[in-house]
């Protein structure tokens, strides 16, 4: 292989991995729409589930939880180390190069065969670049390419524990919208006792476990009336058990 076709083809080799540099970014998209998806649904579990119980179900789900809870972390992190951290080389802008130009030209320009001086180091500069950095991008996205598919592995892994949990949460009563609950009522308004022969009134109010009762004035001249029947009856009871000794 001759200096042009070497010239040709790590040049070829430098655009291969500038563009595989944007599809692989491009690839990142669907595993980040995948861990932002499974966010949700360990949101969904965490808030809905109920350990008050401690049965068998709440230690399965708790178990197979945690698994896929190791697998998204793994995932998670592999995907930080393939989006993030990595430097690609690049040839110098066409500023630069037009100078380095214009100085071999200056450099060369007493010689007989300028053109050729300038052209073959010319080249040499670019080839050079080609080289250094098409090697080292091309070793940047070999491993950002295995940091991708070890998020995508374990993104795989992380869905079977997942979807077993969600089974048990859904099938097995765990779920706190599925279970019984006791509700507290809070009175706070007068409340009224009616009955069929003296109608009754009571204002009062709850607080925590007391009930404070306001009594009204027919309440009050109910129990006065019967305090007044009780003593007048023993009383009597007592007068008749003097006269008959």
């Amino acid at each position: 292989m001759n200096d042009e076709k070497r010239f040709e083809l790590y040049e070829k080799l430098y655009f291969h991995e500038v563009e595989a540099r944007e599809k692989i970014s491009s690839r990142l998209q669907i595993p980040l729409a995948l861990l932002l998806s499974i966010t949700s649904v360990y949101a969904l579990l965490v808030k809905g589930v109920s350990f008050e119980n401690g049965s068998f179900w709440n230690l399965c789900f708790g178990g197979v939880f945690l698994i896929s809870l190791g697998f998204f972390i793994t995932s998670l992190s592999y995907f930080v180390r393939s989006f993030y951290g990595h430097t690609y080389e690049f040839i110098p802008s066409a500023l630069t190069t037009e100078n380095y130009r214009n100085q071999l030209i200056e450099t060369y320009s007493a010689y007989s065969e300028c053109d050729e001086l300038v052209k073959r180091h010319f080249n040499d500069y670019l080839f050079r670049y080609y080289n250094e950095c098409s090697s080292a991008n091309t070793a940047v996205n070999d491993k950002r390419s295995e940091f991708l598919h070890k998020c995508n592995t374990y993104l795989i892994l992380t869905a079977l524990p997942l979807a077993t949990a969600f089974l048990i949460f859904t099938l097995s009563g765990i779920d706190k919208n599925t279970i019984e609950k006791e509700y507290k009522v809070q009175i706070s308004k007068p409340i009224e006792l009616n009955s069929h022969k003296s109608p009754l009134k009571i204002n009062g109010n709850f607080d925590v476990t007391t009930l404070e009762v306001d009594f009204s004035a027919d309440l009050k001249e109910l129990l006065n009336e019967r305090k007044a029947k009780t003593f007048n009856a023993t009383a009597t009871a007592d007068t008749t058990t003097k006269e008959n000794p």
